[in-house]
């Protein structure tokens, strides 16, 4: 798939090289520039399917993401795999929240284990991942949250890039919302039951709560048959499940409810046409009312 002008993202890292001259301190201008080429899915908006540096192209391989469906959260938790060459399919390893922790080197035939280790804001000090196209490949670098970083130390995701030291947007949203107050806000300070895929708005409340919204969704469902709609998270789409699973049981219950219901109620029909039949043709004295005269 060749990039377009609506498919291409042109990301141009300048390496600065910070040196002290001979007559002072300066900074030198940028000795190298490396241009990382992205593609994307015309389809779904920001859904990065590949990027090429140098002369190396690599493509990435989706499944369902964390909300349940392709790209609902662009991509993040359904990165399956990388493709580093023709006939060469490396699965990745990944842990609930999406993160990278390594793959499997289908060349070498053996697992790789990634060296970063990703927190909900980005990773341990000391433990970042490589940067793409300086020294690591495309599931090396994408460790948090099947994201890649640049040789920058930031994220490009959506519209606004993301620093992960400060763990704060370094844009500002020009769409207000109450759990972003200052506009750089990430995730509302909780990225661990939210995330915002595209800079715009956090996807997902708290787990508890699209825990319920999903109960109350498969109930809904069940006993109406009436489509909710996908499910927005893991969380949701677990409530949605266990939803429709609890709709089946009240309904079993009710049917056999009823069952029994129609059981007794016929038994006291049989019963009361016994005892009829057993009066049928005799006179049952009724006392009337008293009259003084």
């Amino acid at each position: 798939m060749a990039p377009s002008n609506r498919m291409k993202h042109r990301l141009v890292i300048f390496i600065a090289l910070l040196a002290w001259h001979s007559f002072g301190n300066g900074v030198a201008f940028p000795s190298s520039v490396q241009t990382i080429n992205s593609y994307y899915d015309p389809l779904v908006e920001f859904l990065e399917l590949g990027v090429s540096y140098g002369a190396k192209t690599e493509w990435k391989l989706y499944g369902p993401d964390l909300s349940g469906q392709y790209g609902g959260l662009n991509g993040i938790g359904g990165l399956d795999g990388t493709s580093p060459g023709l006939s060469l399919f490396n699965p990745t390893i990944s842990d609930i929240r999406g993160d990278i922790l390594g793959y499997f080197d289908s060349a070498a035939g053996s697992n790789t284990w990634n060296s970063a280790r990703p927190t909900g804001y980005g990773a341990v000090p000391n433990y970042r991942p490589v940067a793409l196209a300086s020294g690591g490949t495309l599931a090396q670098s994408s460790s948090w949250r099947g994201r890649w970083v640049d040789v920058t130390g930031y994220y490009n995701i959506g519209l606004r890039p993301y620093d992960p030291v400060s763990g704060r947007w370094l844009t500002y949203d020009s769409a207000w919302n109450g759990r972003d107050p200052n506009y750089y806000t990430f995730c509302g300070g909780d990225p661990i039951n939210g995330f915002d895929p595209d800079g715009r708005c956090i996807e997902g409340i708290t787990s508890a709560a699209n825990f319920g919204i999903g109960i109350g969704q498969g109930a809904l469902q069940g006993f109406t048959g009436i489509s909710t709609g996908q499910p927005t998270t893991t969380a949701n789409y677990n409530g949605q499940l266990d939803g429709r699973d609890l709709s089946a049981a009240i309904s079993l219950w009710m049917t056999i409810d009823g069952a029994a219901n129609t059981g007794t109620g016929a038994g006291i029909m049989a019963v009361s046409g016994t005892a009829e039949a057993v009066t049928v043709g005799g006179s049952t004295p009724v006392t009337g009312p008293t009259f003084l005269g």
